[in-house]
């Protein structure tokens, strides 16, 4: 489940961590991050998966920097995040998206727990302008049953049991009612047609 923008805001410094935190940047279900100021860029154009690839620094100027495509740009957000008990997972937004860039395309998947910034990978399919903290991604929180740090073995328990014994009821309700309908189809049983037994079927 994905948990609002207020849930966000009202779990600041307890759960999740925002750092810096701007109310402007709140969306009803995410957060907008912004770009940093540097990128990396890989010196060779032909990338090795067995090795480091070395990188170089470039810097976004106030009137822009213009990406190519062709172009892996290894960008990071400017705001430091954490989370406690919720997935956090990062998308690129709409309107960025429209210009043909595209960010964090295959890691926006997050841990829980993880604390830092997060890394983009970002690309374009034609020339476009990016500048510097400029909100470029957002960022969204996933809430899930069993919270790997507060779960204890005894909520876990009674967690299973209560399912056990919903699925118990369950198949009794549906066998008893089964029972009934086989019943009722045997002209043999004068005793299903009596009044009381009718009243019992209608119960389930």
């Amino acid at each position: 489940m994905i948990i609002s923008g207020l849930e966000i805001k009202n779990m600041l410094n307890k759960e999740i961590f925002i750092e810096p935190f701007d109310d402007s940047r709140l969306n009803p279900n995410s957060y907008n991050l912004r770009l940093h100021n540097e990128l990396l860029v890989y010196d060779s154009h032909v990338l090795d998966m067995k090795v480091k690839n070395e990188t170089k620094t470039i810097s976004i100027p106030p009137e822009g920097l213009v990406l190519e495509p062709g172009i892996v740009y290894l960008g990071r957000t400017v705001e430091y995040t954490k989370t406690l008990n919720h997935v956090p997972m990062l998308e690129g937004r709409s309107s960025i998206g429209r210009l043909g860039i595209y960010i964090h395309v295959t890691a926006g998947f997050g841990d829980v727990g993880f604390s830092g910034y997060w890394t983009l990978e970002i690309s374009c399919i034609q020339p476009v302008r990016i500048y510097p903290n400029v909100e470029i991604c957002q960022i969204f929180y996933h809430f899930f049953r069993f919270i790997y740090q507060n779960c204890t073995v005894l909520s876990l328990i009674i967690d299973i049991c209560f399912l056990t014994l919903t699925l118990m009821i369950y198949i009794f309700r549906i066998s008893l009612k089964c029972r009934f309908h086989i019943a009722l189809r045997l002209e043999n049983f004068h005793c299903i047609s009596s009044p009381m037994y009718k009243q019992i079927f209608q119960l389930f």
